[in-house]
């Protein structure tokens, strides 16, 4: 993880540094509730979840301090590397098509 951002919307969204194959490496913005989308899509569509890791649990009261967003970012980052390194989602035609929309920035 790069580092969070508070939007005026009131949202957290965590900028991540992807690294892929070749050293292909962009940066990927996005919320909790959008990366938590993108895993049960991605699950959906591979038909299994075994062997890919546990999504950080969702925070209702004390979403928003600066430690817990810092944490969450990296729990995000860890959860990110792991999940991406299945042999099925590693494969998933979703993948790609999710981080291009959700890529930014000057090298992406």
């Amino acid at each position: 993880m790069v580092k969070h951002e508070v939007t005026r919307d009131g949202f957290a969204q965590y900028i991540i540094k992807v690294i892929g194959p070749r050293d292909i490496s962009f940066h990927l913005r996005d919320r909790y509730s959008s990366l938590r989308e993108f895993q049960s899509m991605v699950k959906r569509q591979i038909g299994s979840a075994d062997g890919t890791p546990n999504f950080p649990r969702k925070k209702y009261i004390g979403n928003m301090e600066p430690a817990f967003l810092e944490s969450r970012g990296q729990q995000l980052s860890l959860f990110l590397q792991m999940f991406l390194a299945h042999p099925l989602v590693k494969t998933c035609p979703l993948v790609p098509v999710y981080f291009k929309s959700k890529a930014f920035g000057e090298d992406s």
